[in-house]
């Protein structure tokens, strides 16, 4: 059982991002985790506040995306460096839960939102937030 800022938290997403890098996300405080020898020592890199972050998705070349639940939004945040540090790239619309995204290659990225079940497409790596 992990603790973070003083409460119990769930990991929802890993992802491996080769060479000994791997990212774990998840609930409580919208947390990221970050380990650099195969997931033996961790360091949380990233809390965005409150509910959750859970998919993440390796864009290649260091880019990673991830979702984060909060505050009534939906958000995408983007690393250029493979995870280290993050910053909001998009906000989707009125949607309140992100449940997948996809990266498809040459900068194109897919995102399932709900309740509405939207398809939301980027072709800049969330850059823009189409």
């Amino acid at each position: 059982m992990n603790v973070i800022n003083g409460n119990y938290v769930s990991v929802f997403s890993l992802l491996n991002l080769g060479n000994g890098i791997i990212l774990a996300a998840g609930y409580y405080g919208g947390f990221v985790l970050r380990s650099t020898d195969y997931g033996v020592t961790w360091t949380e890199v990233q809390t965005i506040g409150v509910d959750s972050t859970n998919c993440l998705t390796n864009c290649d070349n260091g880019i990673v995306l991830m979702s984060h639940i909060g505050g009534g939004t939906v958000q995408v945040w983007k690393s250029i460096d493979y995870g280290l540090t993050w910053a909001q790239a998009a906000v989707l619309g009125t949607e309140t839960s992100l449940y997948a995204i996809s990266y498809l290659g040459a900068g194109v990225c897919l995102a399932g939102t709900g309740p509405a079940g939207k398809v939301y497409r980027s072709t800049d790596y969330a850059a823009a937030g189409d």
